[in-house]
């Protein structure tokens, strides 16, 4: 688990529960600074978080996610969409909502390949459409 706030990585332990002993290790980084031990993960995920990265960080981001993948593993993301073809800044969170295909093309970008996407179902018409994506 990568968490940038110790005391929210701390508290993480609690907020699993008796599970918390599944997560091998819990580390303090931004995933701007993050980079997973090469080969070593069949999956890594990534919920509610890239929208605090730039364009150029995620791209980063994504090219060490994909060395610290191993065999055929998976990077699985699951963000809010922006509902335009243009990126949505937040400017009281500093957060971006990027459309579909800015998260592809950055994606291939950093030498990934979108192996299944999937729309949540049963959400809200007036928030964000929050879509899952699997990269290779």
């Amino acid at each position: 688990m990568v968490e940038q706030n110790q005391k929210f990585l701390n508290e993480s332990k609690n907020f699993i529960g008796e599970q918390s002993s599944r997560v091998e290790r819990y580390i303090c980084s931004g995933l701007q600074d993050f980079s997973p031990e090469p080969g070593r993960y069949d999956v890594i995920w990534c919920q509610w978080v890239l929208m605090n990265l730039t364009d150029e960080d995620l791209v980063a981001f994504f090219q060490r996610c994909k060395a610290g993948l191993a065999g055929n593993g998976l990077i699985i993301i699951k963000e809010n969409m922006s509902s335009s073809n243009e990126p949505d800044f937040d400017e009281e969170d500093s957060s971006v909502a990027r459309p579909r295909n800015l998260i592809i093309d950055l994606a291939k970008r950093a030498g990934l390949s979108c192996v299944k996407e999937e729309k949540q179902k049963s959400m809200p018409k007036d928030i964000y459409e929050v879509r899952m994506f699997a990269f290779q």
